[in-house]
């Protein structure tokens, strides 16, 4: 009995990954058309879904890191959030260069390193998640040792 249970747990879990695979390339191709989702065999409904992207992200403050050229950032949690992105810039000088530092962070781990010593910088932080990335921190002068 036990063996025949399994059996079917297993071909439900075959078709239930097909289907989904199935699901992932209507929405793909069908961009929104309900049409096409209709003739596909799917249902379709008019209820917006929620994505809740992660808040603005704020910097409570911004340390050297325990190796010579490098930051350790500081923040509060954000909910929603389960990854984070460190971008620095050399001025706030129009167009504003933001260069991605840290992609994917976790909130334990926000450092960065490879700075240059002695002048300044600016720090931001966005935090994100499977919806996302949520507003970025307003920027935060950092000078490295």
């Amino acid at each position: 009995m036990g063996v025949k249970n399994q059996a079917i747990l297993d071909q439900t879990n075959v078709v239930y990954a097909m289907l989904k695979l199935r699901l992932n390339y209507v929405n793909k191709v069908a961009k929104g058309d309900k049409a096409i989702i209709l003739l596909s065999g799917f249902e379709c409904n008019n209820d917006p879904v929620s994505r809740d992207v992660p808040e603005k992200a704020l910097i409570r403050r911004i340390e050297d890191g325990s190796v010579l050229s490098s930051a350790k950032i500081y923040m509060d949690p954000l909910p929603n959030a389960d990854r984070y992105k460190v971008e620095t810039a050399a001025s706030l000088t129009e167009p504003i260069n933001w260069r991605s530092v840290l992609d994917y962070g976790s909130l334990n781990k926000l450092g960065i390193g490879g700075l240059a010593r002695r002048q300044e910088i600016y720090i931001r932080v966005t935090g994100g998640n499977r919806h996302g990335w949520g507003l970025s921190s307003e920027p935060m002068v950092f000078f490295p040792r």
